[in-house]
């Protein structure tokens, strides 16, 4: 049976459960954002590092390096 005297307290009650449900996921959210900064600045520090092994420079690099890497660009438009 419809209480019609005690409607606007179970539109409040309603009310306030949404909003706890939307704060809630506005939590969730953020703190998911934040980890996921939290993990891509931490894979990129440790790609950083890990490319650090392979730096070359100097004559190696004129002289190793930057002819191979040429050839490995240049060597598709030759074939076609």
């Amino acid at each position: 049976m419809l209480d019609l005297f005690h409607q606007k307290e179970n539109d409040a009650e309603w009310k306030a459960r949404l909003r706890h449900i939307l704060l809630d996921l506005d939590s969730r959210i953020d703190f998911g954002i934040y980890l996921t900064r939290t993990w891509g600045r931490e894979l990129y520090e440790r790609f950083t590092v890990f490319m650090d092994r392979f730096h070359v420079s100097g004559w190696r690099r004129w002289l190793l390096v930057e002819p191979f890497s040429e050839g490995l660009s240049l060597a598709p438009a030759a074939s076609s």
